[in-house]
């Protein structure tokens, strides 16, 4: 059975100046873990924080952990930040540690990708990304300046 650390943060949602609450998390990661044989053998919490991730109380106690674990697992990445920049150095940080980031909610936003790629090299080479380099690669082969337009390109 895999095991994670489990991390939630009220989450600030900017545009609407709504929260998504520490409770909610924590009911969609404990069916996450339920539905994906994972068992939580710590939850960390922080008050809401609008600092970077390697200020706060909560993540600075992730990575103090010493024990055996595969991951750490929230609710959605945004519970730490939507800055690509602070992301990096955490991500470094659980990368030397042994650890992957899982979030129990999948979003398509970029950062959320970007995670998923980060922590899961091998969805970078799946069949499907293959088969859409290839048609962009035939698409971009194709293309050429237009004579009249210079700026337009043709096909």
């Amino acid at each position: 059975m895999k095991t994670a650390i489990a991390y939630v943060a009220d989450n600030l949602i900017c545009p609407v100046k709504g929260v998504i609450a520490k409770e909610l998390q924590k009911e969609r990661i404990e069916r996450f873990a339920r539905e994906n044989g994972i068992e939580i053998i710590q939850w960390i919490e922080d008050k809401m924080c609008s600092e970077a991730p390697l200020g706060r109380s909560g993540v600075y106690e992730i990575l103090s952990y010493i024990g055996d674990c595969d991951f750490v697992l929230v609710e959605r990445v945004a519970c730490f930040s939507m800055r690509w920049s602070e992301l990096k150095r955490l991500y470094w940080e659980l990368d030397r540690m042994g650890l992957k980031l899982q979030a129990a909610s999948i979003r398509w936003d970029l950062i959320s990708q970007m995670t998923r790629s980060h922590f899961n090299p091998e969805l970078r080479l799946s069949p499907l990304t293959k088969r859409l380099r290839a048609s962009r690669e035939e698409k971009t082969v194709g293309m050429r300046r237009s004579a009249e337009f210079p700026g337009i390109y043709s096909s």
